[in-house]
């Protein structure tokens, strides 16, 4: 329950459109009106820890494992790349044990991505995995 309280403010305090290029590319047009967010077409629950640490990394692995595990009745296959599929995918688009080139993040991350329609299940079924401390 816990798990799903800390990811619930995180989806919210964390929460924003993605920057897709066919969009930013409508509104230099003028055809997209740039004061209005674009709706969300995805949510990404983001696993960070330490690439210089062995034990860090292998606790995310194992974390991104039973990740898996708890969300094998609705996962599709895994995907390629960070962009919208409409399915519930664990992101696999870099090596896990560096920082993702091009950011946004400064550590070792791992993603598991949503359509809209798993929001609920991202926010409540993570409670069906445990809750870990990675460093």
């Amino acid at each position: 329950m816990l798990v799903a309280a800390v990811l619930a403010l995180a989806a919210t305090a964390a929460a924003h459109s993605t920057a897709y290029p066919h969009i930013e590319l409508a509104r230099s047009k003028g055809l997209l009106d740039p004061s209005v967010p674009p709706a969300v077409l995805s949510y990404h629950v983001h696993v960070t820890y330490t690439v210089f640490n062995n034990a860090s990394i292998e606790a995310a692995m194992k974390l991104r494992e039973e990740a898996r595990y708890a969300f094998r009745d609705y996962l599709a296959p895994d995907c390629p790349g960070r962009y919208d599929y409409g399915v519930l995918c664990l992101i696999e688009d870099h090596d896990f044990r560096t920082t993702l080139i091009g950011g946004p993040f400064v550590s070792g991350e791992w993603s598991i991505f949503g359509a809209p329609s798993y929001r609920p299940t991202l926010l409540l079924d993570t409670s069906l995995f445990p809750l870990h401390a990675i460093t």
